[in-house]
C-alpha cells in the first residue's frame, strides 16, 4: 500500500480514466480505471479522484505502457472544507495543475510529499485565506531546486526572476520591484499562520501571481497557461 495525492484525472475512452498521483513510495505514478465511469461498474467509485484528495493505493503488481493499476483505494484523509467552499475548490484545482506540471520526479521524494500532504490539510482545516496559493507556490519552489536566495533580501530594491535573487541593480528585464517587491518580500518571509495581516487588493494579487509564474516558467520551459488560472482570478482573488 502506498499514500498518494491526486494531481490530475482525464477521461480516456467512453468510461475509463487515466489518474495522475504523486505517491509517497513512488513519486510521480499513473492509473489506468478501466470502466470506472460506467454506471454498471462496482468497486471503486470515480468519486475518488478529485484534485488533491489524499488517498491509500493498492497497486495490481502488473503495469502496461507506464500506466498501473489499482486493485483496492480507500480515502486517506477526509477533507472537512475543500470540496465544499468553492473558493477552496477553485484554488486547490488551480493548484493541482501545477504540480501536476511540476512534481515529476519518478522516485520516492517524502519531503515533497509531506509538504503536499501536510499544506493541504492545514488549508482544509483552517479559514480561507486568499493569500494561500501564493505562499504554496513559493514554498513549493523549495523542493523543486530554485527556492529565492533571501540573501540580501531586506534591502534589495528588485527580484531577479531568473536568476532567483534580490539585488540592488535593476535586471535588464523580467524582475519584481516597488510596491510588489515589498508584497512579494512579506509573502516569502511569512508563516502560514500569518498570511492573514498581509493585506492585498485583487489587482495587486494577480499581479503578484503573474509574477510568481513567470518565476516557474524560466525554471520550468513548458510550464503553461492553466485554465483554471481564469476563473480563480475572475471569481474570488
Amino acid at each position: 500500500m502506498t499514500k498518494a495525492i491526486v494531481l490530475s484525472s482525464i477521461k480516456y475512452s467512453d468510461n475509463s480514466l487515466i489518474v495522475r498521483c504523486f505517491t509517497e513510495d513512488f513519486g510521480i505514478r499513473s492509473y489506468m480505471l478501466k470502466g470506472v465511469l460506467s454506471p454498471r461498474k462496482k468497486g471503486i467509485s470515480p468519486a475518488y479522484f478529485q484534485s488533491f484528495n489524499q488517498l491509500e493505493i493498492v497497486e495490481n503488481p502488473k503495469s502496461m505502457g507506464g500506466l498501473f493499476y489499482i486493485k483496492e483505494v480507500k480515502l486517506g484523509y477526509s477533507y472537512q472544507t475543500l470540496h465544499t467552499d468553492v473558493r477552496k475548490s477553485a484554488v486547490i484545482l488551480f493548484l493541482s495543475e501545477v504540480c501536476n506540471d511540476v512534481c515529476n520526479v519518478e522516485h520516492p521524494d517524502a519531503d515533497l510529499y509531506y509538504f503536499l500532504e501536510n499544506t493541504i490539510c492545514f488549508f482544509d482545516q483552517n479559514f480561507f485565506e486568499p493569500n494561500f496559493h501564493l505562499k504554496f507556490l513559493l514554498e513549493l519552489t523549495a523542493y523543486l531546486g530554485f527556492y529565492p536566495d533571501k540573501n540580501d533580501i531586506e534591502n534589495a530594491l528588485f527580484f531577479n526572476l531568473e536568476e532567483g535573487i534580490f539585488s540592488d541593480h535593476c535586471p535588464t528585464a523580467n524582475y519584481i520591484s516597488g510596491e510588489e517587491l515589498l508584497l512579494f518580500k512579506r509573502i516569502l518571509q511569512a508563516s502560514y499562520t500569518d498570511l492573514s495581516s498581509i493585506l492585498i487588493n485583487r489587482n495587486d494579487r494577480n499581479q503578484l501571481l503573474s509574477h510568481i509564474l513567470r518565476y516557474y516558467q524560466w525554471h520550468f520551459p513548458g510550464f503553461k497557461h492553466k485554465k483554471s488560472l481564469d476563473v480563480l482570478q475572475m471569481l474570488f482573488l
